[in-house]
């Protein structure tokens, strides 16, 4: 994240100094002011494009303003499909944004994991988009699932079991740019 600078503590402390009704000071995703009295902040939300994490259901989940779909499907797991997760109940299943210490370990992957921020920097991923990809964690925060790397090591289902089958759609974006 960004840090508030000296310069911009001593433009904070004046527009409360002040207090003029015009005044304003910006800041990184928005501006403070004096509005009837008192110091207020304001979010510029406009390019914020994430999600709220939440507990899926089985068919589509929309995530957010992102555009995305997961449809989650329970089926048997043929020993194939890569996008098969084993079965939990959706209760103990969530879908997130990442999170600051994200160790992912894809099966995909030599042994051994590394940090989820390192791999969107290893692929490339626009930092506006990257709080756009949806995580499948377990209720203890366990990732099983991610739309960047697939599933990890540790969420094969064995053959034959109850899974989750997963799928990523892509739609037209909701919100506009």
């Amino acid at each position: 994240g960004k840090t508030i600078t000296f310069s911009m503590t001593e433009h904070l402390t004046a527009l409360i100094r002040n207090g003029l009704p015009a005044s304003r000071t910006d800041f990184f995703g928005g501006y403070a002011e004096i509005s009837f009295g008192r110091l207020v902040f304001h979010a510029n939300t406009e390019k914020i494009k994430t999600f709220a994490p939440f507990i899926p259901q089985e068919g589509d989940n929309p995530i957010g303003e992102t555009g995305a779909v997961l449809r989650l499907a329970v089926c048997f797991y043929d020993g194939k499909n890569k996008n098969c997760i084993p079965y939990l109940p959706f209760s103990q299943l969530w879908i997130r944004p990442r999170q600051e210490k994200d160790y992912v370990q894809p099966e995909n992957r030599p042994a051994g994991g590394r940090l989820f921020k390192k791999l969107l920097c290893d692929r490339k991923i626009d930092a506006s988009k990257r709080d756009q990809i949806p995580l499948i964690v377990s209720e203890k925060n366990n990732i099983l699932w991610t739309a960047l790397s697939g599933r990890e090591r540790t969420a094969i289902p064995k053959e034959g079991e109850k899974a989750i089958r997963i799928e990523l759609l892509h739609t037209e974006r909701r919100s506009s740019e």
